[in-house]
């Protein structure tokens, strides 16, 4: 069930928030660490908020039972905790 998504040519939703995220770089760069940091650490907030939309994305997009899933969440929240402790 593995597919891979290549967002050069894709259309819609997916295209528009990938051309924002790289129109949005240069402001990106720009920004201090503490923000980047606040950054990632409200991503993973609105992540955690949202694990039911999550499972069920994942559930069709790959067959992955939420326990599989939640590791997965993990892994982000453990990566951004380091990131952020590293920041500072």
């Amino acid at each position: 069930m593995n597919s891979v998504v290549d967002v050069r040519s894709a259309s819609g939703a997916l295209k528009t928030a990938f051309d924002r995220a790289s129109d949005l770089a240069p402001l990106l760069a720009q920004s201090t660490a503490e923000q980047r940091i606040g950054m990632i650490q409200a991503l993973v907030k609105t992540m955690l908020a949202h694990k039911e939309e999550i499972y069920q994305a994942v559930r069709l997009e790959r067959g992955l039972a939420p326990i599989d899933t939640d590791a997965e969440l993990l892994m982000v929240k453990l990566e951004a905790d380091h990131v952020a402790a590293q920041g500072h």
